[in-house]
């Protein structure tokens, strides 16, 4: 009988100790519970990761950028996941250095290119920017054929003004001014073009592998890692 007492009180203190570990982990702040942390990580990468896939699509459905017809969900989704990480994330124009992708624009002058330019397909268009250690901009948009139109140019951050066209926005803006432009392997030559303005443009989100950005004609534009 003693023996059976003991292995009793054994197992209430065990059930007793889990109930109150079980309490600890539920009434702990999540920002002292590692366990529940962990969940919320992974269900934020998750639903970060299907934005993405999301976003893509609906890039491949607009041709990306030429039918208006996605515009609205597009805007919304890269305004949803820009907001979603601006706390997250120091100065997002730390993340822009290197070469980029532009996968869906809203700029008229440049989905021209993709649709009318009656010599050539386009195969892509490349941006390759440094804003704080040398200041350049180099914007491509590289044809089938070989030839290219490229536009040269400098950039720098903004800091002396409110950043961002909407009130407490917080994205992070960058001005730039185009200096030459030419257009190269054009039946082996190179012709020199006049250069094409200056503006800004803000950066909605920028990680390793996408950047959103608005500029001060009103694009929207999302570049891909490349």
């Amino acid at each position: 009988m003693v023996a059976l007492r003991n292995r009793i009180v054994m197992v209430m203190c065990m059930l007793h100790w889990h109930l109150l570990a079980s309490l600890a982990v539920a009434f702990i702040p999540q920002q002292w519970n590692p366990f529940a942390n962990n969940k919320n990580s992974n269900n934020n990468q998750l639903d970060r990761t299907e934005d993405f896939l999301r976003l893509e699509s609906l890039i491949q459905q607009s041709q990306y950028g030429v039918v208006p017809d996605f515009s609205d969900e597009i805007h919304n989704l890269m305004t949803s996941i820009s907001n979603d990480q601006r706390n997250a994330m120091d100065d997002q124009r730390r993340q822009l250095l290197g070469q980029w992708e532009l996968i869906y624009t809203t700029e008229k002058e440049i989905n021209f290119f993709r649709t009318s330019w009656p010599f050539d397909q386009v195969r892509n268009i490349t941006q390759t920017i440094d804003v704080f250690e040398g200041g350049n901009l180099n914007n491509a948009i590289n044809f089938a054929g070989g030839a290219s139109f490229i536009v040269d140019g400098s950039v720098a951050p903004v800091d002396s003004e409110p950043a961002g066209d909407d009130v407490g926005s917080g994205y992070d803006r960058v001005k730039f001014e185009f200096e030459t432009s030419a257009v190269t392997n054009l039946w082996g030559r190179t012709v020199a073009l006049p250069p094409v303005g200056a503006g800004w443009f803000d950066t909605m989100y920028c990680d390793g592998n996408y950047r959103f950005s608005k500029d001060s004609r009103g694009s929207w534009s999302v570049f891909k890692k490349a």
